[in-house]
């Protein structure tokens, strides 16, 4: 493996489309140098920049298979950006265009390609590594009915997610619930197969606010089901805690012959199913991202004092 300089990829290019004049069958698409002029610091194989025949033009040092069958799909990474390949029947292979035009807007060029290549209609496909593998996989079966996605091809995201943001505090029992702080850390999980179904545990922290002798603080873990509306680099979901246990204090008022002393603070744990529904919006690019949620928006095996929660949290997602 050699860098190639830009001077050397110049020829290179020239030199390969002069191919064209020869054999179509040997000539780099329009895509494939675009996104080579793009993406200057990827590393070649040395004979590659003479035979593209070979069709290993595009090999990097880290490259896995996520997709073999009649339609075939390489993940290619190379300083830090992820870069998509696909083949046909014919094995020719395809750099999947994401390549940003020179007003910085998208034309998702990938889509093309690939229903050109599968004559599979994409929709919004994502320029992921999930969506499309799910994608080929779809299209694999419908090119060949015993056709079994390859284990490494089938796989499961995982997303962290971070959050801050308030709580009204609505849940707690109290008949005045002031707004306090809310941190939330989440893990979700999402199978390719079930692509808009995920499963998560969160840990969330709320308080401590005191305001009129209010100084309530909890710890609660919880799991839950969420559903994506929308998945692409836009996402939109809905999400529903089903299950929670919470460790909370908060002051009790200590009396002396009827006359309120003090404070001290009273700890309990509780166990609930809350049934609470909540909805979040999230943008995402490689593998970071950017998500608000709106958690617990009622709760039905809780008592909300006649109060919609208002738990918004505003933070950063990673997924691997």
């Amino acid at each position: 493996m050699i860098k190639v300089s830009r001077q050397l990829q110049h020829t290179a290019y020239a030199a390969l489309l002069m191919l064209c004049s020869y054999s179509s069958a040997m000539s780099p698409s329009v895509e494939n140098v675009a996104f080579a002029k793009a993406y200057p610091d990827v590393m070649f194989q040395e004979k590659d920049l003479t035979s593209y025949a070979a069709q290993t033009l595009f090999i990097t040092q880290e490259s896995k298979q996520l997709v073999n069958g009649t339609y075939k799909l390489w993940e290619e990474r190379q300083n830090g950006s992820i870069v998509y390949v696909a083949a046909g029947k014919d094995n020719a292979r395809i750099i999947l265009d994401n390549v940003p035009e020179a007003d910085g807007s998208y034309k998702y060029k990938y889509r093309q390609q690939l229903e050109t290549l599968t004559g599979v209609d994409t929709g919004k496909l994502a320029y992921t590594g999930r969506a499309l593998t799910q994608y080929l996989n779809q299209a694999n079966l419908a090119a060949d009915s015993s056709y079994v996605a390859a284990d490494n091809a089938v796989r499961t995201d995982f997303t962290l997610y971070a959050g801050l943001g308030f709580t009204n505090n609505a849940y707690v029992g109290e008949e005045k619930n002031p707004n306090s702080l809310l941190g939330v850390l989440e893990i979700q999980a999402r199978n390719e197969r079930w692509n808009r179904h995920a499963a998560y545990a969160q840990y969330r922290y709320s308080g401590a606010n005191e305001d009129d002798n209010f100084d309530y603080r909890s710890h609660q873990l919880s799991l839950g089901y969420r559903f994506f509306i929308l998945d692409s680099s836009f996402k939109a979901f809905a999400s529903l805690k089903v299950a929670s246990i919470t460790i909370n204090t908060q002051p009790v008022g200590l009396f002396d012959e009827e006359m309120l002393v003090g404070f001290e603070d009273n700890t309990g744990v509780n166990v609930n199913a809350p049934i609470a529904p909540g909805i979040g919006l999230g943008y995402t690019w490689d593998s970071w991202g950017v998500q608000v949620q709106w958690h617990d928006l009622v709760a039905a095996g809780l008592d909300g004092n006649g109060e919609i929660g208002t738990d918004f949290t505003l933070g950063t997602t990673y997924t691997f």
